[in-house]
């Protein structure tokens, strides 16, 4: 009997404005693009959704506004059967708004204001608490205060919850959470920042991570593949080559299909297969949500 697991994602929401032109424009530049849209999108709700197309069953907390914007970003998430019941509207503040630039190689540059996720405070965590019950698995990113993602991360452990902490977009963390995550999932960039490493070997890079006191490592590097410790080595699973059109939202595609698959009972590596193969789906695609795949085509 196969387990569906109930996956708690506590983080953003943003609708993403996506403009396509050839190439990025350079400073005080003006281009032509090639197409716009509003796409649904932010790194906890992308996740969120990843997580429930794979087969979770998902609660989030967040904020959005009170507007059109924020109305869209709930009513997209419900539709996806995720527990929308904990996501507060905020009057007179705005929900949060991506400006994403994606070129014809499928490159993206984005810009985030954060807006109403900024007000996902520790207060509103707590009343959510029934939800950290709930959940057998925890899934965190940075895009909504870093007060809040601490403290979500060490309720979680006082419940003996599985922790997957995706610290994007990465700003400096407080050492005293390293020992509470289960799985650290960062690019290349991140790993380097959090590290303070400036290694190009990918090896090592994962090796300083893990002696910072992370029990797990996934680290992407794109079209490389990923790089995770097992046992005592490192090893790499290579990405599946596809033609890219957008890598907006491959990381999220990779943490959410990780996180359901590890809570469904698959070991590490199995999982970061599964996860290699939704986010190698996802950039064939364009947008955010509207890219993610479904369980059944992984």
């Amino acid at each position: 009997m196969e387990i569906i697991p109930n996956i708690l994602v506590v983080g953003s929401m943003n609708m993403d404005l996506v403009t396509r032109a050839e190439r990025m424009p350079a400073i005080g530049e003006t281009i032509s693009g090639t197409g716009f849209n509003t796409i649904p999108g932010g790194k906890g709700a992308n996740q969120a959704v990843a997580s429930a197309r794979m087969g979770a069953n998902v609660a989030f907390i967040g904020c959005v506004g009170d507007d059109v914007y924020g109305n869209t970003l709930v009513e997209t998430l419900s539709k996806e059967n995720i527990n929308v019941e904990r996501i507060e509207k905020i009057k007179d503040t705005p929900t949060g708004i991506a400006t994403i630039i994606v070129d014809e190689k499928g490159n993206n540059s984005i810009v985030v204001v954060p807006g109403a996720n900024a007000l996902v405070s520790t207060e509103r965590l707590h009343k959510s608490k029934e939800l950290i019950n709930w959940c057998n698995t925890i899934v965190l990113q940075l895009e909504i205060p870093l007060d809040t993602v601490i403290e979500s991360i060490i309720e979680g452990k006082k419940k003996d919850k599985t922790i997957i902490f995706n610290p994007a977009p990465v700003q400096e963390l407080d050492e005293k959470i390293y020992k509470y995550v289960d799985y650290l999932i960062v690019n290349e960039i991140e790993a380097k920042q959090i590290s303070k490493v400036q290694e190009n070997n990918h090896r090592e890079l994962v090796e300083s991570l893990l002696s910072m006191g992370f029990k797990n490592v996934l680290m992407t590097v794109g079209e490389q593949g990923v790089w995770f410790n097992k046992e005592n080595s490192i090893q790499h699973i290579p990405a599946i080559k596809v033609k890219a059109v957008d890598t907006t939202a491959a990381g999220d595609s990779f943490v959410g299909a990780f996180a359901t698959f590890l809570a469904k009972g698959l070991d590490k590596e199995s999982a970061i297969k599964l996860a290699v193969k939704a986010a190698s789906i996802t950039v064939t695609r364009i947008g955010a949500q509207s890219s993610l795949p479904y369980l059944r085509e992984i």
